[in-house]
């Protein structure tokens, strides 16, 4: 949808159901997960019509909860109920790396900017970060004392925003969270804006608020309220 003239630009249907979609704009195609066969498939969007790529990639038993892709379109992720994440690369159908140690389900994954680590967090609060190499490590960064909601990379920075309204920030360098907020209202979900230097909060009690990286533990402004039937939010 084009937000200067607020209509599709271009239009498609999928041959099979769809519980979450992500779109690369750059390759021009969509990552989807097909809920009905646990597939995972990338569909190439040319003019009008579909063309969907040799490439299903099955979960063995679990339902994905969350995907993503790289910002280059190099890898996709997923992540799963029983706790498990696969990474994806195109027209490979077997995934490059896999993590299995954890039984919480994922509730989101994010990629950082030169793609060698993804970030995970579950629904037990746990924040695991993963080293895309030869050695594939994983561990443990911090403890939410609810699900997490989001995780985004800020440079050597981590933000992860929990479910009751917790917001740590958490340094790599020096491998302690550095920086906390308490929200009085739980969170629905939560987007970066303005080129990462703040993000936006959609909160239980239906309220939009706006916090600056810069004076990240004073009082978030209050941008507007919205309707109950809001359940998530994103910025561009």
């Amino acid at each position: 949808i084009d937000s200067v003239i607020q209509k599709p630009l271009s239009s498609y249907k999928l041959e099979h159901p769809t519980k979450n979609a992500s779109y690369y704009i750059v390759d021009n195609f969509i990552l989807s997960y097909n809920p009905k066969d646990k597939q995972l498939l990338v569909t190439e969007c040319k003019s009008s019509n579909l063309y969907t790529n040799d490439i299903h990639l099955y979960h063995q038993s679990a339902e994905s909860l969350v995907i993503c892709m790289s910002k280059d379109g190099y890898y996709y992720a997923s992540g799963d109920t029983e706790g498990k994440i696969y990474i994806w690369s195109p027209k490979i159908n077997a995934p490059r790396y896999s993590f299995n140690e954890c039984t919480s389900s994922v509730t989101t994954l994010s990629f950082n900017k030169s793609n060698d680590k993804i970030l995970s967090a579950r629904e037990d609060g746990s924040v695991i970060l993963y080293s895309l190499d030869e050695e594939s490590q994983s561990s443990l960064l911090f403890q939410h004392d609810a699900e997490v909601k989001r995780v985004f990379f800020m440079g050597e920075l981590i933000l992860s925003i929990g479910k009751d309204g917790q917001i740590n920030l958490y340094d790599l360098a020096k491998q302690q969270i550095t920086k906390t907020l308490k929200l009085e209202s739980g969170v629905k979900d939560v987007t970066l804006a303005y080129e990462r230097t703040c993000f936006i909060l959609l909160t239980d009690d239906d309220r939009l608020l706006l916090i600056n990286m810069e004076y990240f533990e004073k009082e978030p402004l209050e941008i507007d309220r919205t309707v109950p039937e809001v359940n998530s939010l994103t910025f561009d």
